[in-house]
């Protein structure tokens, strides 16, 4: 799953109504990624390693979790042959 950062700051927006801190967060989702000295920028993803990432992977699965199964779904437990 590909976190593209302008849908996960529209949810961001659904709940937090401060400005100054929805932009805090835009800034962290598109800081650069420095390979071999050379910064590139990033369009999707959450920077990895950092405290918010598992934060903000959080708040996108969580929707899907709310979201009922659709219809004709099996759910099926898998265990691993003794």
């Amino acid at each position: 799953m590909v976190i593209t950062n302008h849908i996960l700051m529209s949810r961001l927006a659904r709940k937090i109504k401060d400005k100054t801190l929805l932009s805090l967060i835009r800034r962290y989702l598109q800081s650069g990624i420095m390979t071999g000295g050379v910064v590139s920028a990033r369009t999707e993803g959450t920077p990895q390693g950092g405290p918010l990432s598992p934060l903000l992977s959080n708040i996108l699965l969580d929707e899907l979790d709310q979201t009922p199964p659709a219809q004709n779904f099996v759910e099926a437990a898998y265990s691993a042959p003794s």
